[in-house]
């Protein structure tokens, strides 16, 4: 993901697009792994429920903002791309802690729980400050397009 876009940025060709279904694509991967993960109570409702609600409003404006723009897709913002990072932290945590905790693990290493709160908290609340920077975005551009 990282690597497409470095090559997209530094060949010229980034396109509304990319710009649009890139965030999708994580959004495909993250959410059904924190769900198996919710399933599994390795993440906590609360976690994938503002991570899932997050993912559908922004995706939701800024296809919006690409209709009424006419195909001028709002890209990632810097919040947006850490958020991003920090559900694959989350995810790789949880599912070492899946498999390091199994009764036959050949290592028996046991990840304090505190790191999996600190980490969901952090990614938490990365889900709703990028949400309400782009909402205030949204809000900002959309206005005279209306």
């Amino acid at each position: 993901d990282i690597i497409d876009g470095i090559i997209a940025r530094r060949n010229g060709e980034v396109s509304p697009v990319g710009k649009l279904l890139d965030p999708i694509a994580d959004v495909g991967l993250h959410l059904p792994l924190l769900f198996a993960l919710n399933q599994l109570d390795r993440v906590p409702w609360w976690v994938f429920l503002v991570i899932m609600l997050r993912e559908f409003m922004v995706t939701n404006k800024r296809l919006i903002l690409a209709v009424l723009d006419k195909g001028d897709v709002q890209g990632a913002k810097f919040v947006g791309k850490i958020k991003t990072w920090g559900y694959g932290v989350c995810i790789c945590l949880e599912i070492t802690r899946l498999g390091l905790e199994a009764p036959d693990s050949p290592i028996a290493l046991y990840l304090p729980n505190e790191i999996s709160w600190f980490v969901f908290i952090a990614i938490t609340t990365m889900s709703l400050i990028s949400w309400w920077v782009y909402g205030w975005n949204f809000k900002r551009k959309i206005k005279p397009l209306l």
